[in-house]
């Protein structure tokens, strides 16, 4: 089927012979260079056709969207600098100064003295030997000032005497030992003995140990005792060590805590040469139990407890007359109520003890102490308590 597009009326009409085809270098030489020059003539097999169709006919190309031609862009020209070799040389605004030529003099050389000029000849690097004089008179006068010195050395010293005896004379020296000094490197000491007293499981073992023995042994068997630590234990670093310079007696505490977390305070004190344990305090003994004193029993002579200021008064204590006072049990377990009167010399002694600073008013600590207790007076509590003596400002006793 021929495509309705070709129009068979309408063809291309036949090559008459004036047509010019071809380059342009074959033109006639009739026309111009500047004519238009047409393409060759396309052959039959250049000139594809549709199969089914006798003439070489092309039809009409339709298509959807038309060519669209980019503008030309515009191209940046580079300039280009050739580069021959050459060195740009700057020549300098002042002439080199020139150069003077090397002028060479010839110094004669004069004749060597051997005896001034060693070292220049063939005897250089070799030893030379000395005269037997020189050395024989070197050792005579080493030997003369060797002896003089030893001559001499005597009487240097008869004069330093003299001048030390004079100094010893205007300035004696006098060394005084204090107790302080000889507890305070004692702490290994102090440790091993506790360790003694605290893993015995038998009084005997740490009877030779004590301090006042005598006076202590039945106590010290009347109570139960029983071992605190194992046999393998050992102080550990936050133990502490403090030494005390008292009125009548100079002792060590020692301050740390058990395997079970357990405070425990050590009193030590020396007995001549010999460093010895304080049973009563360093167990914290009472003549009795606080469970007893608060219910106004037992024997109140020696009662050891911390002790803190109060402002508790009542009717049979007024303030007044009375210094109110907390009497803590050693295990911090039970508390009395402790008074002393204002005018006394234990009321004296016992308020010094908390005295306050002159500017600020702190808050005072509890102190340890050692107390002598009589009954309080008629229409007071079973736990009040009337205080008779200070017997120390701590819990061992001179």
């Amino acid at each position: 089927m021929e495509s309705r597009l070709i129009d068979p009326h309408n063809h291309v009409p036949d090559v008459s012979p004036e047509d010019v085809w071809g380059d342009a270098d074959t033109m006639s030489p009739h026309f111009p260079t500047s004519a238009t020059i047409l393409p060759p003539k396309r052959t039959a097999s250049e000139n594809p056709s549709k199969p089914g169709s006798t003439k070489n006919e092309e039809g009409l190309r339709i298509e959807s969207k038309g060519r669209s031609v980019a503008p030309e862009e515009p191209v940046d020209r580079l300039e280009v600098t050739e580069i021959d070799g050459t060195v740009l040389r700057l020549q300098p605004e002042e002439p080199a100064a020139q150069k003077v030529p090397r002028q060479v003099t010839f110094h004669e050389r004069k004749p060597s003295n051997r005896k001034t000029d060693r070292g220049e000849g063939r005897d250089w690097g070799i030893a030379s030997k000395q005269s037997i004089r020189w050395l024989i008179g070197i050792g005579l006068g080493v030997s003369g000032l060797v002896v003089a010195a030893m001559l001499a050395l005597p009487k240097v010293n008869e004069s330093t005497s003299s001048v030390r005896k004079e100094l010893s004379k205007a300035q004696p020296v006098t060394e005084t030992v204090t107790p302080l000094d000889i507890l305070l490197p004692l702490q290994p000491d102090a440790e091993q003995l506790f360790r003694i007293y605290a893993r015995s499981a038998v009084v005997d073992d740490f009877l030779p140990h004590l301090r006042d023995r005598a006076s202590v042994e039945s106590l010290v068997r009347a109570t139960r005792h029983s071992p605190l630590v194992s046999k393998d234990w050992i102080p550990n670093e936050q133990t502490s060590w403090r030494v005390i310079d008292g009125k009548d007696i100079a002792f060590g505490i020692l301050e740390g805590k058990l395997p079970d977390y357990t405070p425990f305070r050590a009193y030590v004190a020396r007995d001549g040469n010999q460093l010895l344990l304080d049973w009563k305090a360093t167990t914290g003994y009472s003549t009795a139990k606080f469970s007893d004193l608060e219910k106004r029993l037992g024997d109140s002579s020696e009662i050891r407890g911390f002790i803190l200021p109060s402002r508790f008064y009542t009717s049979v204590f007024p303030e007044q007359e009375y210094l109110s006072y907390q009497l803590i049990s050693p295990d911090r377990h039970t508390t009395l109520w402790a008074y002393a009167r204002r005018d006394s010399a234990t009321g004296a002694a016992i308020a010094k003890l908390f005295r306050a600073g002159e500017i600020i008013e702190s808050t005072p600590d509890e102190t340890p102490v050692t107390l002598r207790l009589a009954p309080a007076p008629e229409g007071s509590q079973p736990n009040q308590w009337l205080v008779d003596e200070l017997l120390h400002d701590d819990w061992i006793l001179p």
